[in-house]
């Protein structure tokens, strides 16, 4: 899913949180640095998202669809990590 920084409304932000929540993943082209994409997934601990991995790349060495992927399967190896971690400990604000 990408993100839109061009938001209308509360109502526009529910539905896109929605659809990156459906993909697993966020996707943004150029929102903060022209010809980047951001691609970012979330790291769970007991159902709790308690961390992002993020990837930045320049546009003009970008396939997106392999990074995607490589983000959300990384994502997903280090929830299932912290999961095996018997008393792990998450740093919080």
């Amino acid at each position: 899913m990408r993100a839109n920084s061009h938001r209308q409304s509360l109502k526009d932000l529910c539905h896109e949180l929605d659809a990156i929540r459906e993909a697993g993943v966020a996707v943004s082209d150029s929102e903060i640095t022209p010809g980047t994409i951001g691609i970012a997934a979330p790291i769970f601990m007991e159902k709790k998202v308690v961390a992002g991995l993020s990837l930045i790349v320049r546009t003009e060495h970008c396939r997106l669809e392999p990074f995607r992927a490589s983000v959300i399967d990384t994502a997903a190896q280090i929830s299932r990590q912290l999961a095996d971690v018997d008393g792990a400990w998450v740093a919080r604000a």
